[in-house]
Protein backbone atom coordinates (compact mmCIF):
# COMPACT_ATOMS: atom_id res chain seq x y z
CA UNK A 1 0.00 0.00 0.00
CA UNK A 2 1.43 3.38 -1.00
CA UNK A 3 1.27 6.58 1.02
CA UNK A 4 -1.45 7.88 -1.30
CA UNK A 5 -3.79 4.93 -0.90
CA UNK A 6 -6.41 4.87 1.81
CA UNK A 7 -7.09 1.84 3.93
CA UNK A 8 -10.51 0.34 3.20
CA UNK A 9 -12.63 -0.19 6.32
CA UNK A 10 -15.82 -2.26 6.41
CA UNK A 11 -18.47 -0.77 8.71
CA UNK A 12 -20.23 -3.71 10.33
CA UNK A 13 -23.27 -3.23 12.53
CA UNK A 14 -26.90 -4.26 13.08
CA UNK A 15 -29.23 -3.82 10.10
CA UNK A 16 -32.04 -6.35 10.45
CA UNK A 17 -34.83 -5.03 12.66
CA UNK A 18 -33.39 -1.50 12.72
CA UNK A 19 -34.87 1.72 11.40
CA UNK A 20 -33.13 4.00 8.91
CA UNK A 21 -31.66 6.28 11.55
CA UNK A 22 -30.19 3.36 13.49
CA UNK A 23 -28.73 1.89 10.32
CA UNK A 24 -27.31 4.95 8.62
CA UNK A 25 -26.63 7.71 11.14
CA UNK A 26 -23.50 6.31 12.78
CA UNK A 27 -22.05 5.14 9.47
CA UNK A 28 -22.55 8.58 7.94
CA UNK A 29 -20.97 10.19 11.00
CA UNK A 30 -17.88 7.97 10.77
CA UNK A 31 -17.58 8.68 7.04
CA UNK A 32 -17.84 12.44 7.56
CA UNK A 33 -15.28 12.44 10.36
CA UNK A 34 -12.69 10.07 8.95
CA UNK A 35 -13.38 10.03 5.21
CA UNK A 36 -10.24 12.05 4.47
CA UNK A 37 -8.14 9.24 5.96
CA UNK A 38 -10.05 6.07 5.07
CA UNK A 39 -12.25 4.60 2.38
CA UNK A 40 -15.35 3.08 3.95
CA UNK A 41 -17.43 0.14 2.77
CA UNK A 42 -21.05 0.48 3.87
CA UNK A 43 -22.98 -2.84 3.79
CA UNK A 44 -26.22 -0.89 4.32
CA UNK A 45 -25.82 1.16 1.15
CA UNK A 46 -28.78 -0.44 -0.62
CA UNK A 47 -30.38 -3.04 1.62
CA UNK A 48 -33.49 -1.16 2.71
CA UNK A 49 -36.64 -2.41 0.98
CA UNK A 50 -38.02 -0.25 -1.77
CA UNK A 51 -41.24 -0.56 -3.73
CA UNK A 52 -41.03 -3.20 -6.41
CA UNK A 53 -37.63 -4.55 -5.30
CA UNK A 54 -37.29 -7.99 -3.73
CA UNK A 55 -33.84 -8.48 -2.18
CA UNK A 56 -32.34 -11.97 -2.14
CA UNK A 57 -30.83 -12.84 1.26
CA UNK A 58 -28.21 -15.10 -0.28
CA UNK A 59 -26.99 -12.35 -2.61
CA UNK A 60 -26.67 -9.96 0.33
CA UNK A 61 -24.65 -12.48 2.36
CA UNK A 62 -22.30 -13.20 -0.54
CA UNK A 63 -21.83 -9.50 -1.25
CA UNK A 64 -21.02 -8.79 2.40
CA UNK A 65 -18.42 -11.56 2.43
CA UNK A 66 -16.85 -10.18 -0.73
CA UNK A 67 -16.81 -6.67 0.73
CA UNK A 68 -15.04 -7.91 3.85
CA UNK A 69 -12.51 -9.84 1.76
CA UNK A 70 -11.70 -6.66 -0.19
CA UNK A 71 -11.39 -4.54 2.95
CA UNK A 72 -8.27 -3.99 5.02
CA UNK A 73 -10.05 -4.03 8.37
CA UNK A 74 -13.43 -4.05 10.10
CA UNK A 75 -15.03 -1.61 12.52
CA UNK A 76 -18.02 -3.33 14.12
CA UNK A 77 -20.47 -1.12 16.00
CA UNK A 78 -22.14 -3.68 18.26
CA UNK A 79 -24.64 -1.36 19.97
CA UNK A 80 -27.03 -4.32 20.16
CA UNK A 81 -26.72 -8.07 19.62
CA UNK A 82 -26.55 -8.92 15.92
CA UNK A 83 -25.95 -12.32 14.36
CA UNK A 84 -24.97 -10.79 11.02
CA UNK A 85 -22.43 -8.46 12.64
CA UNK A 86 -20.95 -11.31 14.67
CA UNK A 87 -20.55 -13.42 11.52
CA UNK A 88 -18.88 -10.51 9.76
CA UNK A 89 -16.39 -10.20 12.62
CA UNK A 90 -15.72 -13.94 12.44
CA UNK A 91 -15.15 -13.91 8.65
CA UNK A 92 -12.71 -11.01 8.98
CA UNK A 93 -10.84 -12.57 11.89
CA UNK A 94 -10.20 -15.91 10.22
CA UNK A 95 -8.77 -14.03 7.23
CA UNK A 96 -6.32 -12.32 9.55
CA UNK A 97 -7.87 -8.89 9.12
CA UNK A 98 -7.77 -6.45 12.06
CA UNK A 99 -11.14 -6.10 13.78
CA UNK A 100 -12.20 -3.53 16.36
CA UNK A 101 -15.56 -3.91 18.10
CA UNK A 102 -17.30 -0.86 19.51
CA UNK A 103 -19.40 -1.84 22.53
CA UNK A 104 -21.11 1.40 23.69
CA UNK A 105 -23.77 -0.35 25.75
CA UNK A 106 -21.38 -2.74 27.54
CA UNK A 107 -22.86 -5.93 26.09
CA UNK A 108 -19.50 -7.59 26.79
CA UNK A 109 -19.98 -10.56 24.49
CA UNK A 110 -17.06 -12.85 25.32
CA UNK A 111 -17.18 -14.85 22.10
CA UNK A 112 -17.12 -11.71 19.99
CA UNK A 113 -14.31 -10.28 22.09
CA UNK A 114 -12.24 -13.38 21.35
CA UNK A 115 -12.26 -12.65 17.61
CA UNK A 116 -11.69 -8.92 17.93
CA UNK A 117 -8.26 -7.35 18.23
CA UNK A 118 -9.78 -4.78 20.56
CA UNK A 119 -13.09 -3.84 22.17
CA UNK A 120 -13.66 -0.15 22.88
CA UNK A 121 -16.47 2.05 24.15
CA UNK A 122 -16.99 4.54 21.31
CA UNK A 123 -16.54 5.02 17.57
CA UNK A 124 -13.77 7.63 17.74
CA UNK A 125 -11.65 5.36 19.91
CA UNK A 126 -12.48 2.46 17.61
CA UNK A 127 -11.12 4.28 14.58
CA UNK A 128 -8.03 5.33 16.52
CA UNK A 129 -7.24 1.75 17.53
CA UNK A 130 -8.04 0.34 14.08
CA UNK A 131 -5.79 2.94 12.47
CA UNK A 132 -2.89 1.74 14.60
CA UNK A 133 -3.58 -1.90 13.78
CA UNK A 134 -3.73 -1.15 10.06
CA UNK A 135 -0.47 0.75 10.25
CA UNK A 136 1.25 -2.20 11.93
CA UNK A 137 -0.16 -4.78 9.54
CA UNK A 138 0.71 -2.82 6.41
CA UNK A 139 4.15 -1.77 7.55
CA UNK A 140 5.64 -4.68 5.60
CA UNK A 141 5.29 -3.93 1.92
CA UNK A 142 7.01 -6.91 0.33
CA UNK A 143 8.75 -10.21 0.99
CA UNK A 144 12.16 -11.33 -0.24
CA UNK A 145 12.09 -15.02 -1.08
CA UNK A 146 14.93 -17.50 -0.72
CA UNK A 147 16.07 -17.08 -4.32
CA UNK A 148 16.10 -13.29 -4.02
CA UNK A 149 12.75 -12.78 -5.71
CA UNK A 150 10.65 -10.01 -4.18
CA UNK A 151 6.86 -10.12 -4.12
CA UNK A 152 4.11 -8.18 -2.34
CA UNK A 153 3.33 -9.28 1.19
CA UNK A 154 -0.09 -10.96 1.31
CA UNK A 155 -1.77 -11.32 4.67
CA UNK A 156 -4.24 -13.84 3.21
CA UNK A 157 -1.40 -16.13 2.11
CA UNK A 158 0.10 -16.10 5.59
CA UNK A 159 -3.32 -16.87 7.12
CA UNK A 160 -3.85 -19.83 4.79
CA UNK A 161 -0.41 -21.25 5.61
CA UNK A 162 -1.09 -21.06 9.34
CA UNK A 163 -4.49 -22.69 8.89
CA UNK A 164 -2.81 -25.54 6.98
CA UNK A 165 -0.50 -26.08 9.96
CA UNK A 166 -3.43 -26.03 12.38
CA UNK A 167 -5.33 -28.62 10.38
CA UNK A 168 -2.25 -30.82 10.06
CA UNK A 169 -1.91 -30.74 13.84
CA UNK A 170 -5.57 -31.63 14.28
CA UNK A 171 -6.39 -28.23 15.82
CA UNK A 172 -9.19 -25.78 15.12
CA UNK A 173 -7.87 -23.78 12.19
CA UNK A 174 -10.43 -20.99 12.68
CA UNK A 175 -9.92 -20.30 16.39
CA UNK A 176 -6.16 -20.73 16.38
CA UNK A 177 -5.53 -18.68 13.25
CA UNK A 178 -7.68 -15.84 14.60
CA UNK A 179 -5.23 -15.49 17.49
CA UNK A 180 -1.96 -16.34 15.77
CA UNK A 181 -2.19 -14.16 12.67
CA UNK A 182 -2.75 -10.75 14.32
CA UNK A 183 0.15 -11.31 16.74
CA UNK A 184 2.49 -12.37 13.93
CA UNK A 185 1.52 -9.32 11.88
CA UNK A 186 1.97 -7.02 14.85
CA UNK A 187 5.50 -8.27 15.38
CA UNK A 188 6.36 -8.07 11.69
CA UNK A 189 5.07 -4.50 11.67
CA UNK A 190 7.73 -3.55 14.18
CA UNK A 191 10.38 -4.38 11.57
CA UNK A 192 8.81 -2.95 8.44
CA UNK A 193 7.70 0.59 7.61
CA UNK A 194 6.66 -0.27 4.08
CA UNK A 195 9.98 -2.05 3.61
CA UNK A 196 10.93 -5.56 2.60
CA UNK A 197 11.36 -8.44 5.03
CA UNK A 198 12.87 -11.79 4.29
CA UNK A 199 10.60 -14.79 4.16
CA UNK A 200 12.73 -16.39 6.86
CA UNK A 201 11.76 -13.59 9.25
CA UNK A 202 8.09 -14.36 8.67
CA UNK A 203 8.62 -18.08 9.27
CA UNK A 204 10.64 -17.43 12.43
CA UNK A 205 8.07 -14.97 13.77
CA UNK A 206 5.29 -17.53 13.35
CA UNK A 207 7.48 -20.10 15.12
CA UNK A 208 8.12 -17.73 18.04
CA UNK A 209 4.41 -16.98 18.50
CA UNK A 210 3.54 -20.68 18.41
CA UNK A 211 6.30 -21.48 20.88
CA UNK A 212 4.89 -18.93 23.35
CA UNK A 213 1.34 -20.22 22.92
CA UNK A 214 2.43 -23.82 23.50
CA UNK A 215 4.27 -22.71 26.64
CA UNK A 216 1.18 -21.00 28.06
CA UNK A 217 -0.28 -23.44 30.63
CA UNK A 218 -3.81 -22.16 30.02
CA UNK A 219 -3.72 -22.56 26.23
CA UNK A 220 -1.06 -25.19 25.59
CA UNK A 221 -3.60 -27.93 24.92
CA UNK A 222 -5.26 -25.92 22.15
CA UNK A 223 -1.97 -25.22 20.36
CA UNK A 224 -0.02 -28.43 20.93
CA UNK A 225 1.50 -29.77 17.73
CA UNK A 226 0.96 -26.68 15.58
CA UNK A 227 4.59 -25.59 15.86
CA UNK A 228 5.77 -28.99 14.60
CA UNK A 229 3.23 -28.84 11.77
CA UNK A 230 4.49 -25.35 10.90
CA UNK A 231 8.05 -26.65 10.73
CA UNK A 232 6.87 -29.38 8.36
CA UNK A 233 5.12 -26.74 6.25
CA UNK A 234 8.25 -24.58 6.11
CA UNK A 235 10.32 -27.52 4.93
CA UNK A 236 7.69 -28.42 2.35
CA UNK A 237 6.82 -31.76 3.86
CA UNK A 238 3.43 -33.08 2.73
CA UNK A 239 0.61 -32.17 5.08
CA UNK A 240 -1.18 -35.03 6.80
CA UNK A 241 -4.53 -33.43 6.18
CA UNK A 242 -5.87 -31.07 3.59
CA UNK A 243 -7.94 -28.02 4.61
CA UNK A 244 -11.66 -28.53 4.34
CA UNK A 245 -13.70 -25.97 2.47
CA UNK A 246 -16.46 -24.55 4.62
CA UNK A 247 -19.80 -24.39 2.89
CA UNK A 248 -22.01 -21.37 3.28
CA UNK A 249 -24.97 -22.19 5.51
CA UNK A 250 -28.26 -20.38 5.02
CA UNK A 251 -30.78 -20.21 7.79
CA UNK A 252 -34.24 -21.29 6.66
Amino acid sequence: MTDHQKHRVYLAGPISGCNEIQIHEWRQAVGARFGHLFEFVDPARDVLPRAGIDYDDYEIVVRDQQDIARSDGVLANMWKESIGTALGVFHAAVQGKPVVVVDPNRLENRILSHYANAVVANLDRGMEVLSGLLHDQHAVGSVEKRAGRVEPFRREKLTLSIRHACLSAGRNDMLAAAEIVPEVLRRLGQHGRQGTVRSRMIRDTVWEVLQELEADPLRAGDYAGIRKAWEDHVHHKPAREKPVKVREVREV
